[in-house]
């Protein structure tokens, strides 16, 4: 395993959540930003911090918002009780503070992610804010820029913060974490949008995500996926659209489904009728994921 955390941001559905948390991602996060989502979404998230903290305990949700007023967030925490709250936004230490207070009576054990931005914010007023042990460092506070923050920098904070555990956004998904972070003592990295389909398709790309864990832990094994599972399924491999609605009423995580140009059809179905479950497209019949 890395000797790093890994924080994957932006999931929607429990079947990818579920995947993640197999795969051993420490945090997972789910979004928030200027609203409370729809309804059918809030109920997405309660499905997956509930199997979360039932089946996987080890992976942490994170509640990632924008919304600076901490009795509107509170309104929303209630609906979505994530481990961790991750404040994307320049917000003042009694915020925090009142947050915490406040939801702690929801969730005894609530934790907050500080973020600190590299250029949107005065660093030695963002530092006297900081609640708590865990920091995410990122170019802008919305995130999702894939811009890194100089390595001189991350050194400079590390020293200034040796107390703290430090997260890194910001390109970490189109580095290999383990050289590039080599020489600056940081406890993790946050990865997003270099792990989506594609800039319109924000859903995780479960192979991207694989190639990534793969280098990320140093095993081209990875992830053994034949495991003994205490939620339904782990995957399938599908021959036929009838294969396909079976998998999916069963509650498969992911499908398997060759490379073809006669298996094109049957992916597009398959995304008809669920468009969050991830699909795995198989090159070789005699595939470790067979």
């Amino acid at each position: 395993m890395s000797k790093y955390s890994i924080k994957i941001c932006r999931i929607y559905d429990v079947h990818t959540a579920r995947f993640l948390a197999r795969c051993k991602v420490n945090f997972i996060g789910l979004h928030a930003i200027f609203k409370l989502p729809s309804k059918k979404q809030v109920g997405e998230f309660q499905k997956i911090i509930r199997e979360l903290e039932v089946y996987y305990p080890k992976t942490k949700t994170v509640l990632v918002t924008r919304i600076i007023d901490p009795n509107k967030l509170l309104d929303i925490y209630k609906k979505i009780p994530a481990d961790f709250v991750q404040w994307s936004a320049p917000v003042g230490k009694i915020e925090k503070e009142y947050f915490i207070e406040h939801a702690k009576k929801i969730k005894s054990t609530v934790k907050l992610f500080n973020v600190l931005s590299s250029t949107e914010s005065d660093a030695s007023l963002a530092h006297k804010n900081i609640v708590g042990k865990y920091v995410l460092v990122d170019k802008k506070f919305a995130g999702g820029t894939g811009v890194q923050t100089p390595k001189d920098d991350l050194a400079g904070l590390t020293k200034k913060l040796k107390n703290k555990s430090l997260i890194v956004a910001g390109g970490m998904g189109r580095v290999d974490i383990n050289s590039w972070l080599a020489d600056i003592p940081v406890a993790g990295v946050d990865i997003m949008s270099s792990m989506e389909i594609s800039d319109s398709d924000t859903r995780k790309d479960i192979q991207k995500i694989i190639h990534y864990l793969r280098q990320a832990y140093n095993d081209t094994n990875f992830p053994i996926l034949d495991i003994p599972s205490k939620k339904m399924l782990v995957y399938k491999k599908i021959l036929t659209i009838k294969d396909a609605k079976t998998a999916i009423a069963a509650g498969v995580d992911f499908l398997l489904v060759e490379d073809s140009a006669d298996n094109d059809w049957i992916i597009g179905e398959i995304q008809s009728i669920n468009p969050f479950i991830p699909i795995m497209v198989t090159f070789s019949p005699k595939s470790k994921f067979l």
